[in-house]
């Protein structure tokens, strides 16, 4: 099996994305990257600035064919059928949270708990 073959086929995923921008996207796609997972807030951010960055995130991808929201895996499978690079937001800390545990409650009712990855960090 060559090596070309293999990372073609290979989903890959870059979940911890240095270049958390939508100018990226090319240097992705030319990598073969499937997915990948900016950072929509860090442990200093607040809800407000988390927001405002998935709202960010959203718009570009509502406007790119190539881009597609991922929430679950088969979310994954889809972007490499389909071509596209799935985006997967994730926080880096609990900032964001602030300590409302009820902002938690939104993140899960909007899908965001994709499974992907689970922490234990108190809020």
């Amino acid at each position: 099996m060559d090596a070309e073959r293999i990372h073609r086929d290979a989903v890959i995923v870059d979940a911890v994305s240095a270049l958390p921008d939508e100018k990226y996207v090319e240097s992705y796609k030319a990598g073969g990257v499937t997915c990948f997972a900016p950072t929509v807030a860090g442990e200093t951010d607040t809800p407000a600035v988390a927001l405002k960055e998935i709202g960010r995130w959203l718009h570009a991808i509502r406007s790119r064919k190539d881009l597609k929201l991922v929430q679950k895996a088969s979310d994954v499978e889809a972007a490499k059928r389909d071509g596209q690079i799935g985006i997967l937001f994730h926080f880096q800390g609990t900032g964001p949270f602030e300590t409302d545990l009820n902002l938690v409650e939104v993140r899960i009712s909007l899908n965001w708990d994709s499974g992907f990855s689970k922490s234990r960090t108190s809020v």
